[in-house]
């Protein structure tokens, strides 16, 4: 199955880029208006807004670039390990199945009667 590469934007980097082209509209109609000491601090206030929204803005891309990048690369950790793990699952499957396989070969050994879990006779959650 081949990954899509539709990309949909979060709201989240919708709203940093526009707080970020409000705050730098906001700094040059203040320069331009006037120069005071008022001015000056909100400038500063500006500038320093603009850089806590560029910080963050740039911790939620490289989260979204690297996770790109490992989903479509190839299977994540997780995912590798659950492969694994149903591998491992298979051959205890068949390992059991050849046991029991010798188990009811054996002379003299009546083998126990299997049916569903859960019904009458069974080993199960249900069983009485």
């Amino acid at each position: 199955m081949k990954p899509s590469m539709r990309v949909s934007i979060p709201r989240l980097y919708v709203f940093t880029i526009v707080i970020t082209v409000i705050f730098a509209s906001v700094t040059a109609v203040a320069l331009l208006i006037g120069r005071n000491i008022v001015t000056y601090l909100f400038n500063l206030w500006a500038w320093v807004g603009f850089f806590l929204i560029a910080l963050i803005g740039a911790i939620l891309i490289g989260m979204f670039v690297s996770y790109r990048f490992l989903s479509l690369r190839s299977f994540t950790p997780f995912e590798k390990e659950m492969m694994e793990m149903r591998v491992e699952v298979t051959e205890l499957k068949r390992t059991t199945e050849e046991i029991r396989a010798k188990l009811d070969a054996m002379p003299g050994c009546e083998p126990p009667a299997r049916s569903a879990p859960g019904k009458e006779g069974g080993s199960g959650p249900g069983a009485k």
